[in-house]
């Protein structure tokens, strides 16, 4: 069975909150609506009943609601009640979205490198962004920068951000 983007991140050592779920549910700038959708939304909370770790009787109206609307409310609640740092959630998205595309990239260097460059354009060139793009503040010609070696780097920087940013978002769980 296929994990899903909650089991990935709880792998990934993150602590899942309800925030979390329901920017992933309902979408926040960069990325759109369902990136986290309401039947994995589901699973988690028949996971938490199991377990006894939170709030039952809100958590089961999650599993089968009655409509949109009242899943919405229901998440809505559940977020009220927690302490976390939005900034900090949103990050833990992003580092799955950047995983996925690393993990999903073309072989060859040059679909590979377009690859990237959607990825980080999609994610609105933040400021700590680790990919270079051709012509943008470097002085890369196209002949220069579309090839096996920039891939290569530019592969490794991705990699090392992540890896990065996931020790950091770890030690501030």
């Amino acid at each position: 069975m296929e994990s899903n983007i909650v089991e990935k991140l709880q792998a990934i050592g993150f602590k899942i909150t309800w925030t979390l779920l329901k920017f992933g549910y309902e979408g926040q700038g960069w990325f759109l609506p369902q990136l986290i959708s309401s039947e994995v939304i589901s699973q988690y909370a028949e996971h938490l009943i199991e377990t006894m770790e939170s709030d039952v009787q809100l958590i089961a109206q999650l599993i089968s609601p009655k409509n949109d609307l009242e899943f919405r409310e229901i998440l809505e609640l559940l977020t009220r009640g927690e302490i976390v740092d939005e900034s900090v959630q949103l990050r833990k998205l992003r580092i799955y979205v950047v995983l996925e595309a690393l993990e999903n990239l073309p072989n060859d260097y040059f679909s590979g490198l377009l690859a990237l460059a959607d990825l980080w354009i999609s994610l609105g060139f933040p400021e700590d962004c680790p990919h270079v793009f051709q012509g943008r503040n470097n002085s890369y010609t196209p002949q220069e920068y579309y090839t096996q070696d920039v891939f290569d780097l530019l592969l490794d920087q991705n990699n090392q951000w992540l890896k990065n940013e996931i020790e950091y978002i770890k030690s501030l769980d």
